[in-house]
């Protein structure tokens, strides 16, 4: 009996173990499948919340150009008035703020064709403009002087307390900001300071001493290949696709006009971030100079292709890319020693005001070889170098004479 009951509770007690195996496994099952259900619907989400994003961006993208569209056939004096009226009725601003950019309306008059004029209405309905006496820029970069917020519509002037503290140059740079509607920044963040810089000192005479300054010879350098209206539609409307489709028309791949353009953001991005580091390691400065020799080369490869000769041959290119060899061929034309010119200033091509002369001067100092042949009355002679110290030359470059051993364009510029 003791025996029997024994084996029996010996049963009962490996059944219930099963059973709360089997359960505990059913439960596990059932616990798995939840959470595959919870991933499923999460990567749905996720799928349906891009798909929406590339809808919306892609609506916007539609409207935006009917919009600019629309401003083709508004008058130059409705659309100043309505910018004028949207600034002066700007409770965020202050009188000064206020008469600062009323006094830059006639520029976005000039670029309406290529802006959408209610979008532009608005954000200047609306701008507030902050200072702040300390601190550094929203990337955290110490040398930035300002900066505009498109999603909040805010320009903030940083180690400045005030409008007079503000260098005019900076102020009409982040102004400019406002008038570019963005599209999106990923592939366009080199491309929306670059171009903007160049378009505030084209349009004002302001130089900048930004950063930008410091790469913006590549945006130059692609007006040279493909012209200015790619740019100024840009400027309007931040979309890479018309420099892109612009580039494809001459030669090559989308993928290859857009590795050139991911190849500038990250030549940005490095720069600027060894600048505010004031990390200037052998491995940034290799991988900056691996970049810019990859970046000359792929617009070497457009340039060659549309006009059918090497830009080593044309000197404005040469000033952009190849100081050292630009002074060459200056110091070939008016005979002076290379190592002797220095370039005090110059005053570089428009490309984005069309009442301004676009060509390339630039103010050097340095000596200058007079050259005293003298011949005997026996046959001999004999030659003389005589040195002007202090030179001032001033060589003035356009279409005419920037391009060397007399090659032509095969390709007229757009």
């Amino acid at each position: 009996m003791h025996l029997s009951l024994g084996v029996s509770v010996k049963e009962k007690y490996n059944n219930s173990k099963i059973y709360r195996i089997k359960k505990h496994e059913k439960n596990t099952k059932i616990t798995i499948n939840q959470v595959l259900c919870v991933l499923i619907c999460i990567e749905s989400l996720i799928c349906g919340f891009f798909i929406y994003k590339l809808a919306t961006r892609k609506q916007r993208h539609i409207e935006t150009l009917e919009n600019i569209e629309m401003s083709l056939d508004m008058s130059t004096n409705y659309v100043r008035e309505l910018l004028t009226t949207a600034v002066n009725n700007n409770k965020n601003l202050n009188s000064d703020e206020k008469l600062f950019i009323v006094n830059n309306i006639p520029v976005f008059v000039e670029y309406k064709d290529y802006i959408d004029v209610n979008y532009l209405k608005d954000k200047l309905s609306t701008l507030k403009i902050v200072y702040k006496k300390k601190g550094n820029g929203s990337n955290g970069n110490i040398r930035t002087k300002g900066e505009y917020n498109h999603f909040t519509n805010i320009i903030t002037f940083y180690n400045a307390k005030s409008i007079e503290k503000v260098e005019p140059a900076t102020f009409t740079h982040e102004l400019f900001h406002v008038m570019q509607k963005t599209h999106y920044r990923d592939r366009n963040e080199y491309l929306i300071e670059t171009v903007n810089t160049i378009f505030n000192e084209n349009n004002t005479e302001r130089q900048e001493k930004t950063l930008y300054s410091n790469y913006f010879i590549f945006t130059k350098m692609l007006i040279e290949v493909i012209g200015n209206e790619p740019f100024n539609k840009f400027q309007g409307y931040t979309t890479h696709e018309p420099i892109v489709d612009a580039l494809v028309e001459i030669c090559g791949t989308k993928k290859d006009a857009c590795e050139l353009l991911d190849n500038l953001n990250e030549y940005k991005r490095l720069y600027d971030k060894m600048s505010n580091d004031f990390v200037h390691s052998k491995r940034y400065i290799d991988k900056l100079g691996r970049l810019k020799k990859d970046i000359i080369k792929r617009i070497s490869i457009y340039y060659e292709k549309k006009y059918g000769f090497s830009m080593e041959n044309d000197l404005i290119m040469l000033y952009y890319y190849d100081y050292n060899r630009f002074i060459e061929k200056i110091s070939e034309r008016y005979f002076i020693e290379s190592d002797d010119i220095v370039i005090r200033e110059a005053d570089e091509l428009n490309y984005f005001n069309r009442f301004k002369d676009s060509k390339l001067i630039v103010y050097a100092r340095g000596p200058i070889k007079q050259i005293q042949i003298n011949i005997y009355p026996n046959g001999t002679s004999s030659k003389k170098d005589n040195i002007i110290e202090d030179y001032n030359i001033i060589v003035e470059i356009n279409n005419e004479n920037r391009y060397l051993n007399n090659v032509k364009k095969l390709v007229l510029d757009k």
